[in-house]
């Protein structure tokens, strides 16, 4: 029996070793919404629905689904959660507002907002969310000096990297505080780990 445990392990390419730590990783960050959570595998109830909902999926290894307005990316070999999205569409300023109030009640305070509409939340591979003053030391160590060479920017975001290991983010095409009144507004939030996706998989264009 050991041997062909043994055997097994060694029969096992190394990418999908090192691939199932990452998701354990992830996995224990704990972030997700609606019953899924990014790296964990799916459940037996949830493996059915995406048998019943099944959609075209456009990332290599992995397979599609919906469950209500829930997007979901599975990986096609541990049924583990790649990537979770969903899509506002037709939201005047006061759904819009409701969106945003959602989400923050949800994952509390923002690591940061950019250009007034785009919101993250970036969290450490211990689950810890990334504060806005951790974000914005990180910022102003990726700025050169004036005295650093031209490579300087690259060389200070290999010593300082910012680590997030996954990324919760929330983007509309109207300003979340806008007061000019709009009903086209649409709104996009999209759950990933940058370091999994780069690491293991090719996007379909």
């Amino acid at each position: 029996m050991k041997a062909k445990l043994l055997l097994v392990t060694l029969l096992t390419p190394l990418w999908l070793l090192g691939s199932t730590t990452l998701f354990e990783t992830i996995e224990r960050t704990n972030v997700g919404i609606g019953g899924y959570t990014l790296g964990k595998a799916l459940s037996a109830e949830q493996k059915s629905i995406a048998r019943q909902n099944a959609q075209k999926a456009n990332i290599e290894g992995t397979y599609k689904f919906t469950d209500g307005m829930l997007n979901i990316v599975a990986d096609a070999i541990n049924d583990r959660v790649v990537l979770i999205y969903k899509a506002y569409e037709k939201l005047d300023n006061s759904m819009l507002k409701g969106v945003v109030g959602s989400y923050i009640g949800e994952y509390e305070e923002p690591t940061t907002i950019t250009h007034n509409n785009i919101i993250y939340w970036f969290y450490d591979s211990e689950g810890a969310k990334i504060t806005l003053d951790d974000y914005e030391a990180w910022r102003s160590s990726m700025q050169p000096s004036k005295n650093d060479g031209p490579h300087a920017q690259k060389v200070s975001a290999e010593k300082k990297p910012l680590g997030q290991m996954v990324m919760v983010k929330l983007s509309s095409n109207k300003p979340f505080n806008g007061e000019t009144a709009f009903n086209d507004g649409s709104a996009y939030l999209i759950i990933s780990s940058e370091p999994l996706l780069t690491s293991n998989y090719t996007i379909k264009h």
